[in-house]
């Protein structure tokens, strides 16, 4: 099996590459916009006082004139963006980052209407980015992964720290961005929950649907060649044993 250091190290694939081109033209624009008089980012983000319906999907490309480029951000889509890619399909991957987007926004909301959690200001994609590293880690459960290129870890034990170091943060920062750090850690594991095949409500559910699938394209394959259908491709939940820097 070819190492896993060689496919998601810091490679640019061409979907990153557009990605990137966007998220740079986009924050280029922002900025002309702020040296011509636009208060962009009272526009774009999601602020406490300053609530507007868009916001909760506007805030994720918005950034604060004042600091610096969201160069932290790009670099962590160049590196989340293929692990996803090998992780899952397309769609898939359309999907999940719809779970993550969706959550976060409906979860913000909802804490905010109830009063649990106001909705308070955030910016940019760091929120979104935690979510593809925690799914990896779930995802990929023996795989080790080198942390800072020298501190060994597995998949499984990193989707876990993360999520635990994520929601201290959240707690001790009083919840910096409302119930949207808290939807984005609980994406990935909803994701895993559902397409885990060791999750055993997974199991009951879909069994008897997935089984006669199984035996109804057997039937058909079998027609067509007369030879017994090969096996599919595994899942890609757990099981590898490479290693990631």
């Amino acid at each position: 099996m070819p190492s896993f250091t060689s496919q998601l190290g810091f490679q640019l694939t061409p979907t990153t590459k557009r990605v990137l081109v966007a998220l740079v033209a986009l924050y280029i624009g922002q900025v002309a916009a702020t040296m011509a008089g636009v208060d962009t980012y009272r526009l774009l983000a999601w602020g406490a006082g300053d609530f507007a319906p868009w916001q909760p999907l506007t805030a994720w490309l918005a950034t604060r004139g004042d600091h610096l480029p969201p160069l932290f951000d790009w670099l962590g889509v160049a590196f989340g963006l293929p692990i996803l890619e090998r992780t899952l399909r397309r769609r898939e991957m359309a999907a999940f980052l719809a779970l993550v987007f969706g959550l976060t926004m409906a979860l913000g909301l909802l804490l905010d209407r109830t009063g649990l959690l106001v909705v308070r200001s955030h910016a940019g994609l760091g929120l979104a980015l935690m979510p593809i590293f925690i799914l990896f880690g779930a995802a990929h459960r023996d795989a080790q992964l080198n942390l800072f290129f020298a501190i060994p870890i597995r998949g499984w034990h990193f989707a876990i720290g993360a999520t635990a170091i994520g929601l201290l943060l959240q707690v001790l920062g009083s919840f910096p961005a409302g119930g949207v750090g808290i939807g984005a850690l609980a994406a990935p594991w909803l994701w895993t929950a559902w397409f885990d095949p060791k999750n055993p409500i997974r199991r009951r559910l879909l069994k008897d649907r997935y089984d006669k699938l199984h035996h109804r394209l057997q039937v058909i394959e079998g027609g067509k060649s007369g030879k017994p259908s090969k096996p599919g491709k595994p899942l890609r939940w757990g099981g590898d044993n490479s290693q990631v820097h």
